[in-house]
């Protein structure tokens, strides 16, 4: 005569474990979901950002030098000095 486990069961208790299991591992999943679009969302906004911060710095860039081969300019140029320091 053979004992059955300790650990035994009722079908019903099984089922009902199941159950929360399977609810737990679908929650899981959905949140899962959630956070991959959140990252990518937020990394499709990085990345936006990021070319707009690169347009405005070379805009920038092109500000500097302008002004740079402006200076330059003038200070290779003596009459332009003299109109620029009369009263």
């Amino acid at each position: 005569m053979s004992n059955p486990p300790e650990h035994s069961a009722a079908p019903a208790t099984v089922s009902a474990e199941m159950e929360i299991l399977l609810r737990r591992v679908e929650r899981e999943r959905r949140a899962r979901k959630q956070a991959e679009q959140l990252l990518e969302n937020k990394s499709m906004e990085l990345y936006e950002a990021n070319q707009r911060l690169q347009a405005h710095a070379a805009g920038l860039e092109r500000v500097v030098h302008e002004r740079r081969s402006r200076r330059w300019r003038w200070s290779k140029n003596p009459c332009a000095r003299r109109a620029s320091s009369s009263p």
